[in-house]
């Protein structure tokens, strides 16, 4: 006999902002499955006594146009490997051009997607996982976002296979321009508006600093308390900089030991230590790391948080200071 109370749901993926669909029970072991008159695909989740419970996923079903939205187009293709393709595709599209016309309905899919993941696993949205591999439009999102959606987008790290610490300066620089540029258009002064929302991020995801950095400087905006005013004063720092961020390890030694671990309760210090470097190295090069490597840089961060943190920052500033491409030693 089912548990009383065991339902099955379907959230249309096409259209994230519809509320989750009840099935209908077939018998006391099935349910069914919306037909044409509601197309998919779907993503089947559990509902009251199964919520949490069943692994959820996606069901192809029907498919039908979404118009032109490529984003709830994407979501309608059935295969894996090509629908993750059209995903990245839009969104590197819509990185390009956050501030176009046609991007305001993409933006909107994408705010409901983040919507719906507040109840399922943001994993199971594979605009979301995609989307954790285009940085650029990353920060486009958090500069856009409200109070509510920054908080969920902070968080994206915890159920995805990235960093904010590891996106690149350049997706920073590149977004605040643009940012700048948009509210220009608009009439408006940018400063005020740019600098509030900053302080939001800053609040909400502090692996962001040195973003936040990046971006004020591109904005011309006072940078916080304790962090170089500019390049100069950062040059003038160096020596300073490169002793607060302690020794680097070499890059692909550093590498061959995270390939070599198993235990990541125990992780040699070299792992340890050198994590805060790399990811400096990644964001200021503007560098992708393999995904076991860059889960080796979270699993660090979230180990030692304030101290991954102050030591990356330093690292950062000092490569900065030094030379994109010259190595901290």
């Amino acid at each position: 006999m089912p548990q009383p109370g065991a339902a099955l749901a379907a959230r249309r993926l096409a259209q994230p902002e519809d509320p989750p669909r009840q099935l209908a029970r077939y018998d006391e072991s099935r349910w069914l499955l919306p037909g044409d008159e509601w197309p998919g695909p779907w993503l089947l989740i559990g509902a009251d006594a199964l919520s949490g419970r069943v692994r959820p996923r996606v069901w192809s079903g029907s498919a039908r146009s979404a118009g032109n939205n490529i984003l709830a187009c994407a979501a309608m293709i059935p295969e894996q490997h090509e629908r993750d393709a059209a995903f990245h595709d839009a969104l590197v599209a819509l990185a390009a051009a956050p501030y176009a016309d046609e991007a305001a309905p993409l933006w909107d899919f994408l705010d409901a997607t983040l919507d719906a993941a507040t109840d399922v696993s943001v994993a199971c949205f594979d605009g979301l996982s995609r989307a954790s591999e285009v940085p650029e439009l990353l920060v486009h999102w958090l500069l856009r976002a409200d109070e509510r959606r920054l908080t969920h987008l902070a968080a994206l790290e915890d159920e995805l296979p990235f960093t904010w610490v590891l996106v690149p300066l350049t997706a920073w620089r590149e977004a605040a321009r643009s940012a700048k540029t948009y509210y220009e258009r608009l009439g408006l002064n940018p400063g005020p508006i740019l600098a509030d929302q900053l302080d939001r991020i800053h609040a909400l995801c502090p692996p962001a600093l040195g973003g936040d950095w990046a971006a004020r400087e591109v904005l011309g905006l006072p940078q916080r308390a304790n962090m170089p005013a500019d390049r100069n004063q950062a040059r003038a720092m160096a020596p300073a900089l490169v002793k607060l961020a302690g020794p680097a390890p070499d890059e692909q030694t550093w590498a061959d030991e995270v390939l070599r671990t198993r235990d990541w309760n125990n992780l040699p210090s070299l792992i340890r230590d050198g994590a805060p470097h790399i990811a400096a190295r990644c964001a200021v090069n503007n560098q992708i790391l393999p995904s076991r490597l860059t889960a080796a840089v979270r699993f660090c961060r979230h180990e030692s948080p304030d101290e991954f943190d102050s030591r990356y920052l330093m690292a950062t500033f000092a490569r900065m200071a030094l030379g994109m491409g010259e190595a901290v030693r």
